[in-house]
């Protein structure tokens, strides 16, 4: 008889997880607390830098010579993390591998399809009358500068 043992407590960066619902909520939270293109501060830097080596099968591959940022970003279908090496060059990858490989008590179900695959990309929206300006911030200006919001009729 093989005696399975449990993969927590897991430690990824600087803390240590009870369960895969506390990784899965502290990687959500990442994508909730940096807007795409900000990069992420040395607490969450690390945090995601570990959980690429230990989960991702495509790790050391996706940080090469080295890693010189992560900020989060998405594309038409997904949230996604953008990695910039060393040498300046970029890739993206979704966290949802990883959490699928040190998460093996999360379902299919608790995976955070809404942030990565499938679901509604989260969009920063504001309200204004009729409208909402979306990703544009005031009035779609973005911060005083004269970047185009996407408006959506309301």
């Amino acid at each position: 008889e093989k005696e399975e043992t449990s993969p927590y407590p897991r430690k990824i960066g600087y803390k240590t997880f009870k369960d895969g619902s506390e990784i899965k909520r502290h990687v959500v939270g990442i994508f909730k607390r940096f807007t795409p293109g900000t990069p992420l501060n040395k607490y969450e830097f690390n945090f995601v830098l570990e959980l690429i080596k230990q989960g991702h099968h495509q790790a050391t591959e996706k940080i090469g010579c080295g890693v010189k940022t992560i900020f989060p970003s998405h594309d038409s279908k997904a949230e996604k993390m953008c990695i910039m090496r060393e040498d300046e060059s970029l890739d993206y990858l979704s966290l949802v591998p990883c959490l699928q490989k040190l998460c093996p008590d999360l379902d299919e179900k608790d995976l955070p399809k809404g942030y990565w695959v499938d679901g509604p990309i989260r969009k920063k929206i504001r309200i204004t009358g009729r409208h909402m300006m979306i990703r544009g911030g005031f009035d779609g200006r973005g911060r005083g500068g004269r970047g185009r919001g996407e408006m959506v009729r309301g």
